[in-house]
């Protein structure tokens, strides 16, 4: 065919270790260098071929789950103390498991390992927070052993009553109508076929179809099921326009889509929802998009007679550590609030059927069914890890002056009180009704001077939180890497000319430990990390941050003060570590010369009353 050059990258060159069936020349390189190869094929002659040799993330989990394929004993864990939300490691995995987590200091990442592939690409991104741990590690038995919580759940379950009808029946009128949204790898079409098993087994008749499209690769994916009596006639599988009877909205950005509300009636249907936010594709490429989930949830209550939510993923991640059995949970819950027109017995009896992971799919089935009939259970569950913001800007302030004095000292925390109270001092002179400025500058103003340097990341893995974090998902006695690129010693991609992290056991948290006594050498000429190009850049945002707050309180007004807010808030973007940082801190220094340029532009003429 004229081919002049064949090239394979794979996630395991060791596949080809004594093939002997290659054609000549072939060339085998692990999947690392496929940018480099691309290169290599884009400047030889002729004709070229790259095969890109890997499993489809996907399909390995469904492998995974039928036990066809090796499961590795190894898990990625981000440490969120030490994260700076910069999104380096989305870039570097296009990965939906990386997830947005918010906390009390922004938003940050997390890795979802209910759904994680184990492809371990995540770990490329330049960030001291990855660590991986080898072994079998699920510390979720022993979670749900000892949590009170727990225990309340477990002993409901004893007492628990058979499901309420609600005053649903099947009736010769008309089919019964179901629609399941949610996103493809998550299960919904099995949940449709357990429906239509267990509709059935009771003496229904059943239609269903799904509608996948992309759901293979985590896209939408909306399944119809239409119920009638035994013997009953349904012309067609598709639940028609504004049809509906219940909504189970496994997804809640599925759910508040057109496709999935245009099949619901303001009048007829009932919703059972999981509000959990799951991130779409986009999240990869702007990691700071926003998304609305107070609309969408509000856009399915305004179109649906009743909605009833359970926060399912969370839920069951903490009860059962996989969060892959939350939609059998919203099936429990929705069966337990009398919208599912299907007899309990057939229910189990369809999910035994189905044959995979029986007992967890029927725990996590009873409890669904236990936080729909018991809602101090349900409130108690809803409240559980949930994120403690500070209410006040008071209460931020304190917060981080606390936060500071950790991190260096009592003086250190009261240098950002002091800017703090001037601009909070400016601001009600200027304009009363307004916080907005100051509060910027206290989030700002914070990161600015916790810059995450040596000692910083050394305390944040060693000072307990870490820990604790890591209990919550994993046993004590799991064996821990902790991937970094110290500096000095890293060496450089010569592709990229980045540092090449490298992971160190666990006798590397004795060694930070001690680092991180060392914190006074911070700034001063003895600080041996100082003279390095990342840290005098940081030094140097502290003193420039600060004659930059001044200069705007100097010459603040009402007209200025959206301007300066705006200008205040750029060190947020100032994320990540190294390159990563170095990159981000020259695009809002660019950012800074036009908001600046529009700050002293000579204000318009206010007219005299």
């Amino acid at each position: 065919e004229g081919v002049t050059r064949i090239a394979v990258v794979s996630e395991e060159p060791s596949r080809y270790n004594g093939r002997s069936d290659m054609a000549p020349g072939v060339s085998i390189d692990h999947r690392d260098r496929f940018e480099t190869v691309q290169k290599e094929l884009r400047a030889a002659p002729g004709v070229s071929v790259l095969i890109f040799d890997q499993t489809c993330a996907a399909e390995k989990r469904r492998r995974r789950k039928k036990g066809v394929l090796a499961d590795p004993k190894k898990h990625v864990f981000i440490n969120e103390e030490v994260c700076e939300g910069c999104g380096d490691c989305s870039v570097k995995s296009n990965c939906l498991s990386v997830e947005p987590v918010e906390t009390k200091l922004g938003r940050k990442r997390r890795i979802n390992q209910s759904s994680c592939n184990k492809d371990f690409t995540c770990l490329d991104g330049f960030c001291p927070s990855f660590v991986t741990i080898e072994g079998d590690v699920a510390a979720h038995e022993r979670t749900r052993a000892h949590d009170a919580l727990a225990r309340d759940v477990e002993a409901a379950f004893k007492n628990l009553p058979a499901p309420h009808p609600n005053g649903i029946r099947l009736a010769d009128a008309g089919p019964y109508n179901i629609v399941l949204a949610g996103i493809g790898g998550s299960g919904i079409s099995t949940i449709s076929a357990i429906l239509g098993t267990a509709a059935h087994l009771d003496d229904q008749t059943a239609a269903s179809m799904t509608l996948t499209g992309l759901a293979q690769k985590g896209g939408a994916v909306i399944s119809h099921l239409r119920l009638s009596p035994s013997g009953a006639q349904i012309h067609g599988a598709r639940v028609p326009p504004a049809s509906a009877d219940l909504l189970l909205g496994f997804d809640l950005v599925v759910s508040a889509e057109k496709p999935a509300l245009e099949l619901v009636d303001r009048t007829r249907t009932r919703a059972i929802l999981n509000p959990h936010l799951n991130p779409t594709a986009a999240f990869v490429e702007n990691n700071d998009i926003a998304y609305d989930d107070a609309a969408m949830r509000g856009a399915i209550e305004k179109t649906c007679r009743e909605t009833l939510a359970l926060d399912a993923t969370r839920v069951i991640d903490a009860f059962m550590g996989n969060a892959l059995y939350a939609n059998i949970a919203l099936l429990g819950f929705a069966a337990q609030s009398g919208t599912i027109p299907i007899g309990l017995e057939a229910l189990i009896q369809a999910i035994r059927l189905n044959g995979i992971d029986v007992e967890k799919n029927l725990y996590a089935l009873a409890l669904g069914r236990v936080l729909a009939h018991d809602s101090a259970l349900l409130e108690r569950a809803a409240q559980r890890d949930a994120i403690q913001t500070p209410e006040t800007l008071d209460a931020l302030i304190a917060h981080r002056k606390k936060l500071l004095a950790s991190y260096q000292d009592a003086a250190y925390a009261e240098r950002y009180g002091d800017l703090i109270a001037k601009v909070s001092q400016v601001e009600r002179r200027v304009s009363p009704d307004s916080i907005a400025l100051t509060e910027t500058v206290a989030r700002a103003y914070y990161k600015v001077l916790a810059y995450k340097d040596e000692y910083e990341v050394a305390r944040l893995y060693t000072d307990g939180r870490f820990q604790r974090s890591l209990a919550k998902h994993f046993d004590k006695n799991a064996r821990l890497k902790v991937h970094l690129a110290p500096p000095l010693l890293a060496k450089k991609n010569p592709e990229t000319g980045a540092p090449v992290k490298r992971a160190f056991g666990g006798w590397v948290f004795p060694v930070l430990k001690q680092l991180a006594k060392l914190k006074f050498l911070r700034g001063t000429r003895f600080d041996p990390f100082g003279y390095l190009a990342e840290r005098r850049m940081e030094r140097q945002l502290i003193l420039d941050y600060e004659r930059d707050v001044i200069r705007l309180i100097a010459n603040l007004s009402p007209e200025r003060l959206r301007i300066a807010i705006a200008i205040a808030e750029l060190p947020n973007g100032v994320k990540g570590f190294g390159h990563i940082k170095t990159r981000n801190f020259e695009a809002a220094k660019a950012a800074s010369l036009t908001l600046w340029d529009q700050y002293n532009a000579p204000q318009p003429a206010q007219n005299a009353a």
